[in-house]
């Protein structure tokens, strides 16, 4: 900014900000200011965390625990500083508290969605699948991510949306020892069942490497061993050649058209 100051830069355009700048009370007047004008908002009491979102301002935000309202406060702050000469401090950000809570987790996750396109989108979940953890950890994420979900997207999204049933293998980096998870390895395989008319261990067996990659369970079978190893680590052993589904009694007939390519 020194070598170009016939420039008005705008800190917050930058990837990283000076160290306590919003520590400043003027710092966050002068940005609200922009934000304002930047948005279209007429007043500072209807700015919304979607407002944040749309201008990249979801990092700005997590200096003021996450809240449009604080920030304000803290403008206030700095017209009262500035006229009246009193001295005030600017609430500063607590990442242990305010992360603490999946109300906030969400809030934040919300607002990321809706600047990533998340929200809007047809397909909804779907779309957190695409998401990078970089794009999160950008947005403000980074200690979210970090302290609390061992950078894993999966662990996190399934924590703060538990109403979606998650598939890790869908993500792009699987959660560390996945393969090792019986309870993920068994979730695989009754979404390969059902997903591909799957009945019997023979099914299973003849299943193509192709349909499996369809799915994105190559890496994560390939993990546990195979499909013997699937199998087995599931409650299903090769040698065992009945029914995986049975009703009343009966073997289900297997669609051999779904299932093979």
């Amino acid at each position: 900014m020194s070598v170009y100051s016939e420039h008005a830069w705008l800190p917050w355009r930058f990837e990283k900000l000076p160290v306590g700048f919003f520590d400043e009370p003027l710092n966050v007047q002068r940005y609200l200011d922009w934000l304002l004008a930047s948005s279209g908002v007429r007043d500072y009491a209807a700015l919304r965390t979607a407002h944040f979102a749309r201008h990249g301002g979801l990092g700005v935000l997590r200096h003021f625990d996450g809240s449009p309202q604080r920030m304000v406060r803290a403008a206030a702050a700095s017209r009262l500083s500035e006229s009246e000469g009193v001295e005030v401090s600017v609430p500063t950000y607590n990442a242990r508290h305010h992360w603490a809570s999946v109300v906030e987790q969400r809030r934040f996750l919300d607002a990321v969605g809706a600047q990533l396109g998340v929200a809007s989108s047809a397909d909804g979940w779907e779309r957190w699948y695409t998401i990078r953890r970089v794009q999160v950890e950008q947005a403000g994420g980074h200690t979210l991510l970090k302290n609390y979900y061992a950078g894993s997207m999966y662990a996190m999204l399934a924590a703060v949306y538990p109403e979606h049933a998650w598939l890790p293998w869908r993500f792009r980096r699987l959660p560390r020892r996945t393969w090792a998870d019986e309870r993920v390895l068994g979730l695989a395989r009754r979404h390969a069942e059902e997903t591909l008319g799957l009945r019997t261990v023979d099914d299973w067996l003849r299943l193509s490497s192709a349909a499996l990659a369809r799915l994105g369970l190559t890496h994560l079978v390939k993990m546990a061993g195979g499909i013997d190893g699937l199998l087995a680590r599931t409650g299903h052993d090769r040698k065992e050649q009945r029914p995986i589904y049975e009703e009343e009694g009966k073997q289900v007939e297997v669609n051999n058209g779904t299932q093979m390519s």
